[in-house]
């Protein structure tokens, strides 16, 4: 589940993943943006997010159309579906986004279907990418979380981590 605050507050906490069209230049801009998954006011269940946070994104500006493109990457602190032990894995995926003034009606999208692009309306001449951003972290997280491939899991009958050790249960009453 995801916790979104609204008001000021929040407007000012992610102030790094807004941008006013009219400071971008026509083409590429490009921004490496560091974060602090506190900045992005995140509260994933059975999600910790180790800090920092990294984006490469590239805003390409056409007039009043800007394409987002990039990568955010991160350390997920999850536990394992098996064995219940705590794990770091590292994952990256891609943000790809269509920003139209709110004016604008969703079928300009240059030849692209919706398949290739989420299209966004952007108000008051201001891109925020924070709920990209926040819609992207929170699919990252695996459906089924391992440790590794290998996972041996809790023995049934005693608990004991079989990843590192046998039991001495009787495994045959089982």
């Amino acid at each position: 589940m995801l916790g979104i605050e609204t008001g000021k507050a929040m407007k000012k906490k992610h102030s790094k993943l807004r941008w006013n069209i009219h400071s971008l230049n026509e083409g590429k801009n490009t921004f490496h943006l560091s974060l602090n998954p506190t900045e992005l006011n995140l509260k994933l269940e059975s999600i910790t997010i180790k800090s920092p946070v990294e984006c490469d994104i590239i805003l390409t500006r056409s007039g009043t159309k800007v394409f987002l493109e990039g990568t955010v990457s991160l350390l997920l602190i999850l536990e394992c579906a098996r064995c219940f032990a705590r794990f770091t894995l590292k994952q990256q995926e891609a943000l790809t986004a269509y920003y139209l003034s709110e004016k604008t009606p969703c079928n300009d999208t240059e030849g692209l279907s919706q398949e290739d692009v989420v299209t966004e309306h952007y108000q008051d001449d201001t891109i925020d990418a924070h709920h990209l951003l926040r819609d992207t972290i929170a699919l990252t997280k695996p459906m089924k979380p391992l440790c590794s491939d290998a996972c041996k899991g809790l023995c049934p009958i005693c608990g004991q981590n079989l990843n590192t050790g046998q039991c001495k249960c009787n495994k045959d009453n089982t």
